[in-house]
C-alpha cells in the first residue's frame, strides 16, 4: 500500500474547509499543516474551533498526518497541551523543531508523552541545523532508537552536494525511522528547486528502495516549486503518482 500526504498552502486554499475540499479535488485523504491552523496558532484555538476542525474532519473524510509545531521541545509543558489537542483532531504525527543534539532528551520525554495519545514524533533535519549534518543526525537516532520518527527531504542533501540515496539513505542507521520522504527535487551546483526527476534528488531510487522495505509512512507532496499555480501543482502531482506506476 503506497500512502501519500498533502500540503495545500494558503495561497490556493486559506480557510480550514477551502484545504479539505482542495486536498479532496486532488485525491488526497491525509494532509500536512503547520502551525498556523484554520487562520490562527494551532495552540491558541478555542474550544468551539477545534470542534469546527474536527466535524470537518470527519464529514470529509480526511486525516492530518503530519503537523509542524514551532514550540522548542524544552517546553514539555507545552507540548502536554498540544498531544492532548492533537489527539482530540486525530492527528497522527506532529513533526517537533530538533536543532541539536542537545535536544536529545526533551525528544526522547515528548516521544514517551506521545504514545498514550498514538501521536507519533518525527523530527525533519534543516541543512542549516548541526542535525543538517549526517554524521550527527546518525549519532542522535543511535541513541533514540525507535522512538522517534524522520522526515527525510532529499533537497536538504542536494543543497550539501550528497546524493540521497547513495551518500545518505544507503549508509544510513535511520532508515526504518523514515515516517514521511518530501517529494522534490533540485540540483547541486546551486540547490535551486527544479521538476520531478529533473534533478539530482533520487526520488524514483528513494521511492524504490523504501517501498521494496515495505514502507508504511507517507510520500510528503507540497508546493515546493516557486510561486506553483493550482494546474501546476496538480501537474506535479500526477508526475510523482506516474512515477509510482512504473516501479
Amino acid at each position: 500500500m503506497m500512502n501519500s500526504c498533502v500540503y495545500i498552502p494558503d495561497s490556493m486554499a486559506e480557510d480550514f474547509a477551502d484545504k479539505l475540499n482542495l486536498a479532496g479535488h486532488l485525491l488526497f485523504g491525509n494532509l500536512e499543516f503547520d502551525w498556523s491552523f484554520a487562520g490562527r496558532p494551532f495552540d491558541q484555538l478555542s474550544g468551539d474551533e477545534n470542534e469546527r476542525c474536527r466535524c470537518l474532519l470527519l464529514e470529509t473524510n480526511k486525516k492530518i498526518v503530519l503537523l509542524n509545531c514551532p514550540v522548542p521541545p524544552a517546553d514539555q509543558a507545552a507540548y502536554r497541551q498540544i498531544l492532548r489537542q492533537a489527539y482530540w483532531l486525530g492527528v497522527e504525527n506532529i513533526c517537533v523543531p530538533a536543532a541539536s543534539a542537545g535536544d536529545l532528551e526533551a525528544i526522547r520525554n515528548i516521544s514517551r508523552m506521545g504514545r498514550p495519545y498514538d501521536i507519533g514524533i518525527v523530527i525533519e533535519p534543516k541543512g542549516e541545523s548541526e542535525l543538517g549534518d549526517v554524521q550527527a543526525l546518525r549519532s542522535l537516532f543511535r541513541a533514540l532508537g525507535n522512538d522517534t520518527g524522520l522526515i527525510f527531504n532529499p533537497l536538504t542533501y542536494v543543497r550539501q552536494q550528497m546524493h540521497p540515496f547513495f551518500h545518505v539513505f544507503y549508509q544510513s542507521n535511520f532508515k526504518n525511522q523514515i515516517r514521511f520522504l518530501r517529494v522534490n527535487d533540485g540540483l547541486y551546483h546551486d540547490g535551486s528547486p527544479v521538476g520531478l526527476t529533473e534533478g539530482n534528488a533520487e526520488i524514483k531510487e528513494l521511492a524504490s528502495i523504501l517501498l521494496s522495505r515495505s514502507f508504511k509512512g507517507y510520500f510528503a507532496l507540497s508546493p515546493y516549486l516557486p510561486d506553483l499555480t493550482l494546474p501546476e501543482y496538480e501537474a506535479l502531482i500526477g508526475c510523482f503518482r506516474h512515477l509510482l506506476q512504473t516501479l
